[in-house]
């Protein structure tokens, strides 16, 4: 039977921005390693744990095995289980230049509700001037204060999208930014510590169904530099989150993407009648400040027994969206950059089909037009529900 998509089903799809990355050109992710966008990958597949240190550059990984525990469309059989404390840490700027502008990093993880009740610190993707060997977070310390190796905070940016855990105030695991930059926010104790970007004062509402730890999810971050004009670093640096594929939070320079609220401590609080937050200033007056580490931390000190479990998996590094892992392609050449993860990736339209048994083919026009119109239509059902 001939496939007919009507006019108004391929203008929906137009503007459907569906968030199909790089991930969906290769199947479990075979062969992803090699596409021209990614920087670096770790699958936890072959070698001791002082090969993967080696690997990466650096790490510490004390309480670290390997487990036959993997996310569901992964083509490996093993991943990376840390049982309290444990690090890695990769700087990844290319040869001869400081790091790059745009970079998503995505990784797989999981927690084992029976012994975690608390995470201090999860992984960060960040910028040192100059480029370092192995994390210096300063965390807490005055920004305006300039150390003996030039690594105030005017020379380093971090961010990272962390797990909640607080129990006494509301029961379950929730979601928000910890993020370092110059202009940062100082805490009630006087120190500089993360900040976040909420609604709620502690956490994102929209990722509380993200609250089951005991299942693998799909992680990605993306920052986004800030731009110089006449020496000096201007707001419109981004930032964004994707859980599961799903656009989760992104503070960003459109305004699309631009947040509305107040700072309260050091926290924005995002309010509809609040003032327009123009975007990040990670850098203000070092152009060789770029994105070039990323630091997978499972930092557990603040649990009760300080052995909370976690597994991490599938880690790509790339200067394009990335997307979660894929059973069957989904396009045979997708993968353009989005900013903020919104951007329409298409078929080319020479692109050869993938049968899939159900009368239809992959490559395909129809297939296509409804698959990014479902994905759209979930999209748009949680951003209006909240839910």
């Amino acid at each position: 039977m001939k496939q007919v998509v009507p006019a108004l089903l391929i203008s929906m799809v137009a503007a459907a921005e569906p968030q199909f990355g790089i991930a969906s050109k290769y199947v479990r992710d075979q062969g992803l390693d090699q596409d021209p966008s990614v920087i670096f990958s770790e699958r936890f597949e072959a070698g001791t744990t002082n090969d993967v240190r080696q690997r990466w550059g650096f790490g510490r990984l004390p309480n670290v095995t390997f487990s036959s525990d993997v996310p569901t469309a992964s083509a490996g059989t093993r991943s990376m289980r840390a049982a309290g404390d444990n690090d890695l840490f990769t700087q990844f700027a290319p040869a001869g230049k400081p790091g790059y502008n745009r970079v998503y990093v995505r990784w797989y993880t999981k927690l084992d509700s029976a012994t975690c009740d608390s995470i201090h610190h999860w992984p960060w993707l960040g910028g040192y001037d100059p480029p370092q060997s192995s994390p210096w977070p300063r965390a807490g310390e005055d920004p305006a204060i300039e150390d003996r190796n030039g690594l105030n905070t005017a020379g380093r940016f971090s961010t990272g999208f962390e797990a909640y855990r607080r129990p006494e105030w509301e029961p379950g695991w929730f979601w928000d930014w910890y993020t370092y930059w110059p202009e940062m926010r100082a805490h009630d104790d006087g120190r500089w510590w993360g900040n976040g970007f909420t609604t709620t004062g502690w956490h994102l509402p929209s990722t509380q169904k993200w609250n089951n730890f005991d299942r693998w999810y799909s992680t990605e971050i993306m920052v986004k530099l800030n731009d110089f004009v006449d020496g000096h670093g201007v707001e419109n640096g981004e930032q964004a989150v994707w859980l599961d594929g799903e656009l989760i939070s992104s503070v960003g320079s459109e305004p699309s993407t631009q947040l509305r609220g107040n700072w309260e401590l050091a926290s924005f609080i995002q309010r509809r009648d609040g003032g327009v937050l123009p975007g990040i200033r990670w850098r203000t007056t070092r152009p060789d400040l770029m994105i070039n580490y990323f630091w997978l931390e499972h930092y557990v000190n603040t649990d009760t027994g300080q052995d909370c479990v976690g597994w991490y998996d599938d880690v790509v590094i790339a200067t394009e969206y990335i997307g979660p892992m894929v059973e069957l392609k989904i396009f045979p050449d997708a993968g353009t950059t989005p900013d903020a993860g919104a951007a329409s990736q298409k078929p080319k339209e020479n692109s050869a089909p993938v049968n899939l048994g159900c009368g239809c083919s992959q490559g395909s026009a129809g297939y296509a037009a409804l698959s990014m119109l479902t994905a759209w239509f979930h999209r748009r059902f949680r951003q209006v529900f909240r839910w």
